[in-house]
């Protein structure tokens, strides 16, 4: 009975060592069912056009132009009033008896006006040009092409066989946790 005893205790931390270290290799085994190994990660970058605004900006020519009279307006009505009188006098020389009224007041009106005209096309206003120059501008783009990150192409190695993803951000670490698909993939590929 000391024999079975002896072998007893020598075998029985064999055997929980063997235990323990099954266990161990599943679990490994499980983890690495569940991540795969990368093998490398390269950045991808894709050539895009940007804007770049910018001023553009110029003088441009400002003509005012302004009426200088010449003359005072007093002016204006005297020489109304002179042609008025002129009129006048030729009309009063032209009626007899009772239209000679009509005649003098017509004379007056018609050389009034010819006195008015005469004025305004003798002393028409002198026009006068100011120039000045203004700064405009405006916006206007220019393009230039600039390399913007896409993502990372990451191959990696999942049961043995070599697999590529596109992904947004680069991955953290030497493992990839491996999701459903790529599981699914594999027992495809198998």
């Amino acid at each position: 009975m000391n024999n079975l005893f002896i072998a007893g205790a020598v075998a029985a931390p064999l055997i929980a060592g063997a235990t323990v270290g099954g266990y161990k290799y599943y679990q490994t085994s499980q983890a690495d069912n569940n991540r795969a190994r990368i093998i490398t990660v390269a950045a991808v970058t894709k050539m895009e056009k940007v804007a770049v605004p910018r001023q553009e900006c110029w003088q441009e020519k400002v003509v005012k132009v302004k009426k200088k009279k010449t003359e005072s307006e007093s002016w204006k009505v005297g020489a109304t009033a002179l042609g008025a009188a002129i009129g006048g006098a030729i009309g009063n020389q032209v009626g007899h008896g009772r239209g000679n009224d009509a005649a003098t007041v017509a004379g007056a009106a018609v050389g009034g006006k010819i006195g008015h005209d005469i004025y305004k096309d003798t002393h028409k206003p002198e026009k006068v040009e100011q120039v000045s120059y203004e700064q405009k501008c405006k916006t206007v783009n220019d393009y230039r092409t600039e390399e913007k990150p896409a993502g990372y192409d990451v191959t990696y190695e999942y049961q043995g066989k070599t697999y590529t993803t596109h992904m947004d951000e680069a991955p953290q670490g030497e493992y990839l946790p491996v999701e459903t698909e790529v599981k699914l993939k594999a027992e495809a590929a198998s």
